[in-house]
């Protein structure tokens, strides 16, 4: 087995990537274990060539192995008689006899003959299918190895756009992006189908995601509070069937026309997006106008206190839910001041104001700002998040946010 391995030298494993590639031009974009599939698919065509199938589709095979036609011609002629010497060889095939021992050392170095030199004139052997089989076997397994060791997998599809009509496919792109989101789920739904998202959902809050959800269609069915509490942190629901809506993160989702989540036919279609800019521009349009049309319906508790968090429209969320219980707060914040870039840490600050519409009252100047208001040696600060849209309009973009109550 070491001899053979040590054989297969650098051109053999070109040559069998170059046969590889010829039977499958995308080769290079498959895993390491789609490669080796395919070689064992490859193994199995020269198993039963080898053992039922003409000498012109053994000679294609063996071809791909960049073995010369020459050598070909001499290969089959000792598969044929099974054990002959180079001066039979030459007297079949009409090649020099010098030149059939440089083609058998090549055959032999493939594992596909044995030279006996131990006896005169010198055997040349056909190893049998199994052999052969096995040979190549073992140096794919090295190939495979190789592969592995060195493989990168690429990048997920550079297209940043996905046109879909059918409804499941658009449920299933949904479904997929709310079980990717770290930070946050804003969706749009109707609830008549709401449940094909629950234990997604129920996943993400698992997780500490934030979610906002507007439930919406014509017929407003009765909402179970318990089963809310346990996929969202705020609901809102509305008697009306606008588009359908997902966004994570802010920056990926699936906008969808009405009806196509909930209706059996129709030529309806949504697009699926991984591009931050469309994803806040959907959010800022839907958190503007669609979901201030809906009613309150759960709002969930706040979190114990005190709590840092690094997706800071989660804390000015938590924020506001304090503040709306009378209890005045105080917080810590890494920002980036938005004019020098440089970042610096606020300690203890008291809270004077919070923006934000998400929740009633809605106290933002407009729909998405997200903001806290700081009191430091007097003066008021503003600070937003520095993720989403970042805080284009505050003195301030914050990275991260603790929450404490004020003693």
């Amino acid at each position: 087995m070491h001899g053979r391995i040590e054989r297969f030298s650098d051109q053999d494993r070109r040559s069998w990537l170059r046969m590889t590639c010829r039977c499958e031009k995308s080769s290079w974009k498959k895993s390491p274990t789609d490669f080796s599939r395919r070689g064992e698919r490859y193994l199995l065509d020269i198993r039963i060539t080898m053992t039922q199938m003409s000498e012109s589709r053994l000679r294609e095979q063996l071809s791909l192995l960049d073995i010369s036609e020459r050598a070909i011609d001499i290969y089959i002629a000792v598969l044929k008689q099974g054990e002959t010497t180079a001066g039979e060889l030459s007297d079949s095939t009409g090649v020099s006899q010098s030149y059939v021992y440089d083609l058998c050392s090549d055959l032999a170095a493939n594992d596909l003959i044995r030279i006996d030199d131990t006896v005169a004139p010198t055997k040349i052997i056909a190893r049998s299918p199994e052999d052969v089989i096995e040979s190549l076997s073992s140096r794919l397994n090295i190939l495979d190895t190789a592969i592995a060791d060195l493989y990168q997998e690429p990048e997920p599809s550079s297209s940043q756009f996905e046109i879909v009509k059918s409804k499941q496919t658009v449920i299933n792109r949904i479904r997929e992006r709310i079980r990717d989101a770290d930070h946050e789920v804003f969706l749009v739904v109707p609830h008549s189908v709401y449940d094909r998202f629950t234990d997604v959902l129920m996943a993400a809050r698992q997780r500490g995601v934030f979610v906002l959800l507007l439930l919406t269609d014509e017929n407003e069915t009765t909402l179970d509070e318990s089963q809310l509490a346990s996929i969202a942190s705020v609901v809102r629901s509305w008697c009306a069937d606008p588009p359908v809506l997902a966004v994570t993160d802010g920056d990926s989702g699936v906008m969808g026309e009405p009806g196509i989540v909930s209706s059996r036919h129709g030529d309806r279609q949504a697009v699926v997006f991984s591009q931050s800019q469309v994803g806040i521009g959907f959010f800022g349009a839907f958190i503007s106008n669609y979901w201030p049309m809906g009613t309150e319906v759960f709002i969930t508790e706040p979190d114990s206190l005190p709590e840092t968090y690094s997706y800071f429209r989660n804390g000015v969320f938590n924020a506001m839910l304090y503040w709306n219980d009378d209890i005045e707060l105080e917080a810590s914040v890494k920002v980036v001041d938005q004019e020098s870039g440089m970042t610096k840490q606020f300690e203890h600050l008291p809270i004077e104001e919070i923006r934000q519409s998400i929740i009633e009252p809605r106290t933002s100047t407009f729909p998405m700002e997200n903001s806290i208001v700081l009191v430091d040696d007097g003066e008021s600060i503003t600070v937003g998040g520095q993720d989403g849209i970042g805080a284009f309009y505050e003195d301030y973009g914050g990275t991260e946010l603790t929450l404490s109550a004020r003693e």
